[in-house]
């Protein structure tokens, strides 16, 4: 199946998937609040490596490196937060590409 322009096609192999399962699972039995901010970190940091993949590579490489997943600060009833893509500290020029 073809992924459609600008889309980026991601698979997982079930290993991997269930290496990740195992990774969540480790935070059963703390605050709920706590446990849901590790697994979505968690599942953001599966995104890293594909969407480093997909990114184009300059001179530097700058644009590549600076993926990463992170949390982000919550807002008033939201439990967690996680996202993944590039930082200003190391590319500055990432909207631009």
């Amino acid at each position: 199946m073809a992924a459609a322009k600008g889309m980026v096609e991601v698979r997982i192999d079930e290993r991997q998937y269930a290496a990740a399962l195992k990774r969540i699972s480790r935070y059963e039995g703390r605050e709920l609040q706590r446990r849901a901010q590790q697994a979505y970190i968690e599942g953001a940091r599966l995104m890293v490596r594909p969407m480093r993949a997909a990114a184009p590579v300059g001179p530097t490489g700058n644009l590549r490196k600076s993926i990463k997943a992170r949390e982000n600060r919550r807002r008033v009833n939201e439990m967690a937060v996680a996202t993944v893509g590039t930082t200003h500290r190391t590319a500055p020029h990432r909207y631009l590409v």
